[in-house]
């Protein structure tokens, strides 16, 4: 047993803390797909040798992107070594057809959700109602958007996190995607320059009219009204930003038909608030160590796609003289 100051802990518990529980949830997911494509094709998924684990990347090369493939297989490695075998994934008859779809489609074939700028969240924050869904749909939009948060770390935010100051708020972000360790940090909120669009005054509001005073700051509002007790989750996330974006498409006019309205809120997700703060602070000239302090990726190169992104046109180099 390790002892870790009034607790003990199993290494079995450990274990079961070595990756995040969405993750689990995947590798789940994941070897269930593999052992019913083991099934049909008459094998045995435990245990696989490499060469079938290698026809399994190829027969689902046209239907799944090179992510998700790669998942796929680190499910199928560590779902043989909890089983007592051995499966290495660099065998060459797993890695060179790896190798070779992420050569043939590229990891640009992987679908990226659009990012959303802040003059389109202001225009979408607009169109929201002041109702207690509306109050708590503009707080998470806005705050998603200034702290350019990962929507699990929104849906995890407690009351206790927030720590008001007369510049803004400062949040606590208790555990983060990249950090191995279990580590987090601290982002600095501040008051917007418009009061319609301040990520501050939208959570103080989103607080006060929901009455919270503890626990969980973003929580599930059923159709009758009733404030729920457990936090949002990830997913409810998501379904604010689609539901919003597709609710700004039809009252802006942007969309004219209810599928059209559909097609716009399809191409965005959680990921878009936290993109969208990236892009939109490189376009307008924030530095990448300004963007990190915000944004708290680990690197540079992590956070590299979305700067791009940002400054593909005001890059003095692009079309000089013309």
């Amino acid at each position: 047993m390790l002892e870790v100051g009034v607790e003990t802990f199993s290494a079995e518990d450990l274990a079961r803390h070595a990756r995040a529980p969405a993750t689990l949830r995947a590798y789940a997911a994941d070897w269930r797909a593999f052992s019913a494509w083991a099934a049909s094709q008459g094998l045995d998924a435990l245990p696989a040798t490499p060469q079938m684990v290698g026809r399994y990347v190829a027969d689902q090369a046209g239907r799944l992107t090179p992510g998700t493939l790669e998942r796929r297989v680190s499910a199928i490695v560590v779902a043989h070594r909890q089983a007592g075998y051995v499966l290495d994934r660099h065998h060459p008859a797993i890695a060179e057809p790896l190798a070779g779809l992420r050569r043939l489609v590229g990891s640009a074939a992987q679908h990226q959700k659009a990012a959303l700028t802040g003059a389109e969240l202001r225009a979408i924050v607009a169109t929201l109602p002041q109702t207690l869904t509306g109050q708590r749909d503009r707080a998470v939009l806005l705050l998603g958007y200034a702290g350019a948060f990962r929507r699990s770390e929104l849906a995890a935010l407690q009351l206790s996190d927030l720590c008001w100051t007369g510049d803004g708020v400062a949040v606590t972000v208790r555990r983060r995607k990249e950090d191995a360790g279990g580590w987090g940090g601290v982002k600095g909120i501040p008051f917007g320059s418009s009061e319609a669009s301040c990520p501050v005054r939208a959570l103080q509001r989103w607080i006060m009219a929901a009455g919270l005073d503890e626990g969980p700051t973003f929580r599930p509002i059923d159709r009758h009204g009733n404030l729920g007790e457990a936090a949002l989750s990830g997913d409810a996330v998501a379904d604010i930003v689609k539901r919003s974006v597709r609710h700004w498409a039809l009252a802006s006019g942007r969309a004219v038909s209810a599928s059209q309205a559909d097609e716009l809120a399809a191409s965005v997700a959680g990921h878009s608030l936290r993109a969208g703060m990236i892009t939109t602070a490189a376009r307008e000239g924030a530095s990448d160590w300004d963007i990190l302090e915000v944004s708290l990726h680990r690197s540079r190169r992590s956070l590299g796609r979305y700067v791009r992104g940002g400054r593909w046109f005001a890059n003095p180099a692009a079309a000089p003289g013309l």
